[in-house]
């Protein structure tokens, strides 16, 4: 049902129907790229997350949703301890300029299966990237993710990058270009790596 001009709404009313009628949804049955559904709510985006067929990658931008649908997805993750299966995620070129770092936690922690995060070219700052490194560590959530993409965001505000690498045992790739970072943050950063190849 791709490129169907489908609406939020009309999913939400088609997961309600199969679920009156004991309709079994498999993960994986559906294609829904191409469709506005930023009006979709938290609970159904939920729902939909693991029924979508998205080739092992969540893009984000294929559905048209934004940081408001980000948020009330991780309010509804928050609120019942639920978890995403979801592999991959992209969120490249959405504007999370307004979310807060205790959300990324909440979703990374929500994500026990996340390999892969993009979050290239969302005006997120350093300040945020801080808040989701601390809100981690109050949480006691490791990230996942190998691959790490934060390039293009403008992160020289940004303090104790090096805790990146301590709460990230499993990062193999992290790609910071064009994030104007200076000398001195980079010094920290390969310190930091260097502490942890002596463990």
């Amino acid at each position: 049902m791709s490129n169907c001009h489908l609406s939020g709404s009309v999913i939400k009313d088609l997961l309600n129907e199969c679920d009156k009628n004991n309709v079994v949804l498999k993960p994986g049955m559906f294609d829904l790229r191409g469709n506005n559904l930023s009006e979709i709510d938290g609970v159904t985006l939920f729902g939909l997350v693991n029924l979508i067929y998205n080739n092992y990658t969540f893009e984000w931008w294929y559905y048209i949703l934004s940081v408001d649908n980000l948020k009330s997805l991780v309010d509804e993750c928050d609120e019942d301890g639920r978890t995403l299966t979801w592999k991959k995620l992209n969120l490249s070129l959405i504007n999370l300029s307004s979310i807060k770092g205790s959300q990324l936690a909440i979703l990374l922690k929500c994500s026990p299966e996340l390999k892969h995060l993009d979050m290239s070219n969302c005006h997120l700052s350093g300040s945020i990237i801080k808040d989701v490194l601390n809100e981690c560590n109050k949480k006691y959530v490791v990230l996942k993710p190998g691959l790490l993409d934060l390039k293009g965001n403008n992160l020289s505000d940004i303090d104790g990058v090096a805790c990146l690498l301590k709460f990230s045992p499993e990062l193999k790739h992290l790609d910071m270009s064009n994030c104007h970072l200076s000398g001195s943050i980079i010094k920290d950063l390969l310190n930091e790596i260097q502490l942890k190849d002596q463990n």
